[in-house]
């Protein structure tokens, strides 16, 4: 994987270690509540959080990758393919072994408890993510050659087709109409005033765009059912929007609703 890939799944890696701690309390909190604190299903929950982490993280290597390869206009050899599911597998080994120890370090009576159900499940885990390399790198290869995705998901790898051609103003009423259909008003105003305050900053037009579409994005994944929601894409974006200086004060304040909406 190139280096731009490895420091930024590194980073991915440090947030989202940080959020599942907190879901992983929360979750604990309602168990104990409700009486379910020691149960099977309580484990088999929280690791279903750490999985829904280590497919994001696998889809966020692949989107990472693809923008590095984008931007240098590297084509994709058989060679690199092959070194390429090799670091895919490691890293999925990694993070489920890294699961793993945090399911213990995090409540290891329970978890010795269910042992055999939580290695069955991990190793399952595993198997399904390794044979689904493949397909990944094929996809990824045939999106390259076919040069799709030079805007993905609004994130601008070359200034190309649209993102060059809308003026802000066009972008700005398209991304806004879409908004208002959100059927969570409270999500809809998040989104509006992060939309409004991408606006009113000074950065250029064509950085402007990025981010409205950016933005554009989230709102249309937070129509579709969880479970088929890009995760990786959706969290490279998340992680561009909380690093983007000019919409600082806004993100922090709409910023963890969207999050808690789309990926919690």
């Amino acid at each position: 994987m190139h280096k731009y890939t490895n420091l930024k799944i590194d980073e991915l890696r440090l947030k989202l270690k940080g959020d599942r701690e907190k879901e992983w309390q929360r979750l604990s909190r309602q168990a104990a509540a409700t009486g379910r604190r020691k149960s099977g299903a309580f484990i088999m929950q929280i690791l279903e959080v750490g999985f829904a982490d280590i497919d994001s993280i696998l889809d966020s290597a692949l989107t990472y990758e693809k923008l590095a390869l984008s931007k240098e206009g590297s084509s994709i050899s058989d060679e690199y393919l092959r070194s390429l599911h090799s670091d895919l597998s490691t890293l999925i080994e990694k993070e489920i072994d890294n699961l793993s120890t945090g399911l213990d370090k995090w409540h290891p009576n329970q978890v010795d408890k269910f042992n055999l159900a939580i290695d069955t499940k991990l190793r399952d885990k595993k198997r399904s993510l390794v044979d689904s390399i493949s397909h990944k790198l094929e996809l990824l290869k045939e999106e390259m050659r076919l040069n799709i995705g030079n805007n993905i998901g609004g994130i601008d790898i070359s200034i190309n087709g649209d993102v060059a051609v809308l003026n802000t103003g066009t972008v700005y009423g398209d991304v806004y109409g879409k908004i208002k259909k959100l059927s969570d008003a409270t999500l809809s105003d998040a989104f509006s005033k992060l939309l409004d305050a991408i606006k009113a900053s000074s950065i250029d037009d064509n950085n402007m765009k990025i981010q409205m579409q950016n933005v554009e994005y989230l709102a249309e994944q937070c129509t579709i059912p969880k479970d088929q929601r890009n995760l990786g894409v959706i969290n490279t974006i998340l992680n561009a929007m909380s690093l983007a200086t000019n919409i600082a004060t806004s993100w922090a304040q709409y910023g963890p609703l969207i999050i808690d909406y789309l990926v919690r």
